[in-house]
């Protein structure tokens, strides 16, 4: 069983914030999701693994992962009773940045820039009146932008352990050919493999279908695409969908609101 509660939560259109905490795991819970901001997963108690595209990483108390955008992954919570999360997504265009950040970061040393502005932000979920989180966090992620497009943005990688190689071809293949239209019997004819194995094997790893991968990866491309001031229409042409009606809909059940809300004119 697993329960989670949130001490602290904060969301406007820049970035959402929330601080949760467990008061029972007896079962490891995936969730898995592509967000089209940068995420960032400050691990404050307990330990758990990370599975991020052809990785897996074990984080324990006291790391911080930074996952760019558009990066399939999901969080397996080990059995303990002290989990807690301060989990940060945010956009660095909304603070007029660029960040070239492309593989996974992992900060676990106290006397980095980015590891304290990720500690003045806990301490703000923690003390700070509701009222100013808005000009707070904002304010604190601009400097972890900052930092992070500086020469500070290195980080440690900690027991990485890579998906055998058939899983990495299959991944390899998807994303670059995501502005496609693609199938798991072009992904078969690709990787040399059955359309069953194809299946069976990337299930087993990311506990998702192949398909459902590509789905959610798409709409993240085309939600910051929306974002970005691109016509719902050119988004789908975009994105390899022939027909637009499937891309609507496909929008509307994955974030439960049209592609034109988020339109950005």
């Amino acid at each position: 069983m697993f329960h989670e509660e949130q001490r602290c939560y904060f969301s406007n259109e820049n970035l959402t914030l929330k601080n949760s905490f467990s008061k029972v795991v007896e079962e490891n819970q995936y969730s898995t999701h592509i967000h089209s901001g940068f995420e960032v997963i400050y691990l404050l108690g307990g330990s758990v693994t990370y599975g991020f595209e052809g990785k897996e990483i074990k984080l324990s108390k006291g790391d911080i992962l930074i996952t760019p955008p558009f990066r399939y992954h999901y969080l397996n919570v080990d059995n303990n009773v002290n989990y807690e999360r301060l989990n940060i997504l945010f956009y660095p265009e909304k603070f007029d940045f660029d960040l070239k950040l492309n593989g996974i970061v992992v900060f676990n040393d106290d006397s980095h820039i980015v590891y304290k502005i990720i500690n003045q932000i806990k301490y703000y979920c923690d003390f700070a009146n509701p009222d100013d989180y808005s000009f707070i966090f904002e304010l604190k992620i601009k400097e972890l932008c900052y930092a992070l497009a500086s020469n500070f943005s290195s980080g440690t990688e900690v027991n990485t352990l890579v998906y055998d190689k058939t899983v990495r071809n299959i991944l390899e293949y998807i994303n670059d050919n995501i502005y496609k239209n693609i199938s798991i019997a072009d992904i078969a004819k690709h990787c040399y493999l059955s359309e069953g194995h194809v299946n069976h094997v990337f299930k087993k790893q990311f506990k998702t279908s192949p398909i459902n991968y590509i789905k959610m990866k798409k709409l993240s491309i085309a939600q910051k695409l929306l974002l970005s001031k691109v016509t719902p229409t050119e988004v789908a042409e975009r994105l390899g969908y022939e027909d637009y009606s499937v891309f609507y809909r496909n929008y509307l059940r994955f974030y439960n609101k049209k592609p034109s809300d988020d339109y950005r004119k």
